[in-house]
């Protein structure tokens, strides 16, 4: 790909929530894809509902 057509990605949305493991599978995917690195990330994470989703066991 060109750089002219690095110019053209579309960012990238990344929603986490309660699922840390799964968050860092997907992190470690999208580090794996070539154009990530070009791309604009924006992470969103979503605080617990209530205290009892916090966990910790409080």
């Amino acid at each position: 790909m060109n750089d002219s057509n690095i110019k053209n990605l579309a960012p990238i949305a990344f929603f986490v929530y309660k699922r840390p493991d799964h968050a860092k599978k997907a992190l470690e995917a999208l580090a794996a894809n070539d154009l990530a690195s070009k791309s604009d990330l924006f992470i969103f994470s979503d605080g617990p509902k209530d205290e009892s989703a916090r966990g910790g066991g409080g």
